[in-house]
């Protein structure tokens, strides 16, 4: 899953059956002759490198994301409820395309728990002020 930090960058990658078939396809068409032949092992792994990144990249396109900056001007959302929404957010697209019982059932215990957690921000405001 993607780490949340406040106005970062990151890259989603997708992975499915039509891009690992093209990478297996593109790495066996790879000559690795330049491998082989060589003894030096730092332009051995600079050559494998490069070339296993390349292939890489163009099988699996990705996206380059920056999230968003918001401004906190409701006092119930606190950067742990904002982290915690943006886990269950996370968890509700990965659900969302695979049949995981497992990650099903961990998405609806952080459901719950964020439920629970803005019940309690709402009820602490509350009775704080009055």
């Amino acid at each position: 899953m993607l780490q949340y930090q406040c106005n970062s960058i990151y890259k989603i990658q997708k992975f499915n059956t039509d891009s690992t078939s093209d990478f297996v396809t593109r790495l066996s068409y790879e000559t690795w002759g330049i491998i082989i032949g060589n003894y030096n092992v730092d332009a051995i792994f600079i050559y494998y490198l490069v070339t296993y990144l390349k292939i890489i990249y163009c099988s699996f396109p990705g996206k380059i994301k920056q999230t968003k900056q918001t401004n906190i001007t409701n006092p119930l959302v606190t950067l742990g409820t904002e982290v915690s929404c943006h886990h269950k957010r996370e968890l509700y697209i990965s659900c969302r395309n695979i049949s995981d019982q497992n990650l099903i059932n961990h998405y609806k215990s952080i459901a719950k728990f964020c439920l629970m957690l803005s019940q309690l921000q709402k009820s602490f405001t509350t009775t704080a002020w009055y």
